[in-house]
């Protein structure tokens, strides 16, 4: 038996359970081990003079999610293309999220066939700059009538949330389309429980483009421009670090089970960020370029000093 035989049997792959890739470990002993990591290789040290040349050329060819999914073996990244590549646990998750006092809670929802969810969502304006979107909550319930998560919505709002005002938005569908086993549309269920949502027209890829706008910015006070509870939203956050993603080999969004409340928080962001932030849309229609306030200025009309908000194209 030769030496490099002797070698290769000290090696033992398993898979990583969260996207199936092979992980190469060397048994160092009955109860040690290391995994094989490229770093192993002196020439692909990014500490020495050499490895760091060629971890330089090599990472610029991957996006973030692809080089941890196919070279550092995170257990956390999946098969697709990220839609957020930007988003980071330590800036965007890193604190739990409160409401803020006078400023009326957003509750975006999607009713399902068999998933319907509802996310709870804060828009905070601020003198200049962008807005902050603060995502305070989700909300889903599984194989049941959406009558099922208005009740528990509504519970979550008169105790947690006792003396806030509430806007709701729903998909534009929600006004035609019948809710499962309720003869009803989910606009005239949640009508019969006292709330009024409002609806607007809107694409996957036009709320993707909105959210990811919000993740590579910061508003006036340094924080970054999109911030969520890493407690109340624990699935939303395994959606922004890669669950929510897309086809493999494709541009289509991957139906996993984070889809609902995506559309959910998308509906509800969408609908009043536009308020604040403008989309000018382009050719191609899937990719909108955003129009992004620059501030305030007054101006005297009437004898009158007024502030206008003024739009940069960005």
């Amino acid at each position: 038996m030769t030496s490099s035989t002797k070698q290769l049997r000290v090696l033992t792959i398993k898979r990583n359970p969260g996207n199936g890739f092979a992980v190469i470990y060397k048994d160092l002993g009955i109860d040690d081990r290391y995994v094989m990591h490229y770093t192993s290789d002196p020439d692909k040290d990014p500490s020495t003079e050499r490895g760091k040349q060629w971890f330089e050329t090599v990472r610029k060819t991957m996006d973030r999610a692809t080089w941890n999914r196919e070279m550092e073996g995170d257990p956390y990244s999946h098969v697709g293309k990220a839609i957020f590549p930007d988003f980071r646990t330590e800036i965007h998750a890193a604190n739990r999220i409160y409401p803020v006092e006078g400023i009326n809670i957003i509750r975006g929802w999607d009713p399902g066939w068999c998933v319907s969810a509802c996310v709870f969502m804060q828009i905070v304006p601020f003198e200049k700059g962008l807005p902050q979107l603060r995502i305070l909550r989700e909300v889903e319930t599984f194989n049941s009538d959406f009558a099922v998560l208005v009740q528990k919505v509504k519970h979550i709002s008169e105790t947690e949330y006792d003396g806030y005002d509430f806007w709701d938005e729903i998909d534009i569908e929600g006004k035609t389309r019948k809710a499962a086993s309720q003869g009803n549309t989910p606009v005239k269920i949640l009508g019969s429980f006292g709330i009024a949502p409002r609806y607007q027209k809107s694409s996957p890829e036009e709320r993707i483009a909105l959210l990811n706008h919000l993740i590579g910015n910061r508003v006036q006070n340094g924080e970054p421009a999109l911030v969520l509870d890493p407690v109340l939203c624990r699935k939303l956050l395994t959606g922004f670090l890669g669950l929510y993603r897309r086809k493999q080999d494709s541009d289509q969004i991957d139906k996993t089970e984070v889809v609902h409340l995506f559309d959910a928080l998308g509906y509800g962001a969408r609908n009043n960020l536009m308020q604040l932030i403008k989309f000018k849309r382009d050719e191609p229609k899937n990719a909108p370029k955003l129009v992004i306030g620059t501030g305030w200025q007054e101006e005297v009309i009437e004898g009158k000093k007024q502030k206008k908000r003024h739009w940069l194209a960005c």
